[in-house]
């Protein structure tokens, strides 16, 4: 029974999540990359008094299938958050079995990783074991094409985020906000790509900025636990699209897209800087000896 093989790491991943998601899809191999808990505390002092605490685990997997997943991503986790009675948010970055190993083959740093550093929670078989012996990939070409994934990805961050005109009376909010929903994806996607030569196949951009959270501060400090105008921003800025789909008349004024938007220059400039020193360092490890 493949619930038999879920590996036991001091119970590193609950059960639960694991044998919930073999329900839900065809799993081959199953990685941990990130967990951490959050505890949130009540103490209420007006009669009836009381004290409540919530504990919610979130786990970051890879995810390798046998075949493709039907659903998309985000409603596969909203999924396990519910059958999981809400205890475990669980992030998932899938990749069908043959897709694996074809790059695996070609050469895939990212997988590498993955293979090398990260527990496997579950196996069902020893098909990618082969792979743990290949060392990681260093080549002047490999570097100039991450170089070039970058400076294309802030490109089009960069002409995103500069087509908002918060000044402007006849601009749509929703609009302006929908623009810099495009930048802050890319300017994700490129710090992903630069850390982990990996490009996502899902795009929202809570998931994003939780993936750019296992190599930075950088989402923490300005949109996932910041302040509440900051957090309030940062919703506004995930839904924009959403609500220029589904409502007609815009609900937010001016102000909400000018905070909006100097919000995302800062982080603009902080991304820049993060990922550029990134860069600096495999710039070392793939030109050295050349």
């Amino acid at each position: 029974m493949k619930k038999s093989k879920i590996k036991d790491y001091n119970n590193t991943v609950e059960h639960n999540v694991i044998s919930q998601l073999l329900e839900l899809v065809s799993v081959h191999s199953i990685y941990l990359l990130q967990i951490s808990t959050e505890k949130n505390s009540q103490i209420i002092n007006m009669p009836p008094t009381n004290k409540r605490s919530k504990i919610i685990k979130s786990y970051t997997l890879f995810v390798i299938t046998y075949k493709p997943i039907s659903k998309n991503l985000g409603l596969l986790m909203d999924d396990l958050y519910n059958k999981t009675q809400q205890k475990y948010r669980v992030y998932l970055i899938t990749m069908v079995l043959s897709t694996a190993i074809k790059e695996l083959n070609y050469g895939s740093n990212f997988l590498l990783n993955i293979l090398k550093r990260t527990p496997c929670v579950f196996k069902d078989n020893d098909n990618l074991d082969k792979f743990i012996g290949f060392g990681l990939l260093y080549h002047p070409n490999f570097y100039e094409h991450i170089h070039r994934v970058w400076k294309n990805r802030m490109q089009r961050a960069n002409y995103w985020i500069s087509m908002v005109y918060v000044d402007d009376s006849k601009e749509d909010e929703f609009v302006n906000l929908g623009m810099l929903n495009y930048g802050l994806e890319q300017i994700c996607v490129a710090l992903i790509y630069v850390f982990w030569e990996f490009n996502p196949s899902y795009y929202s951009l809570p998931y994003l900025m939780h993936l750019c959270s296992h190599f930075s501060d950088l989402p923490q400090a300005y949109f996932l636990k910041s302040t509440y105008q900051r957090k309030r921003t940062f919703y506004l800025l995930s839904n924009a699209r959403n609500q220029m789909r589904f409502k007609a008349f815009q609900e937010y004024s001016s102000h909400d897209s000018k905070k909006a938007y100097n919000l995302c220059e800062q982080f603009l400039q902080e991304a820049t800087t993060i990922g550029e020193k990134q860069l600096s360092e495999i710039k070392l490890l793939h030109y050295k000896g050349k």
